[in-house]
């Protein structure tokens, strides 16, 4: 009889932890009413080169490289070269001296980045500047 009981409440007991691991719900983030969906994939443009959408985060012009926030929330740094095209301040310029420094003080910007891949590093392109961005002082 007490075989019986002990089975009986193991029997039961395991019953109640499989019916609790069961989810019926998709993953949800914080106290969000709604689940969680991934953002998108970046987009390629016709010619294959890559366009990434962004927030202009740091200008080296040390080290020739612009630093970008994607909307995705990913840092990617690119390096920028004699070939690499900046618009959107004002004319067009090359990003290798009037361009690149015309981007040093522009952090915040909203930038689109065209780039391709060239011995391992992502080499920049075509550099838009969509939105202005002004940094603020404190």
């Amino acid at each position: 009889m007490k075989r019986l009981v002990v089975f009986s409440l193991v029997w039961l007991l395991s019953g109640f932890m499989f019916v609790a691991c069961q989810r019926d719900q998709g993953v949800r983030a914080g106290n969000e009413s709604e689940t969680y969906q991934p953002r998108p994939a970046p987009q390629t443009d016709t010619a294959g080169n890559e366009a990434l959408k962004g927030d202009l985060v740091r200008v080296n012009t040390a080290a020739k490289t612009i630093t970008v926030r994607l909307q995705n929330g990913r840092i990617q740094t690119f390096k920028v070269d004699a070939s690499t095209e900046v618009e959107g301040l004002g004319k067009p310029g090359k990003a290798e001296g009037t361009g690149l420094q015309r981007l040093t003080g522009k952090e915040g910007s909203e930038v689109t980045v065209w780039w391709d891949e060239r011995d391992g590093a992502k080499v920049a392109e075509r550099v838009e500047v969509t939105m202005s961005g002004k940094k603020q002082s404190r």
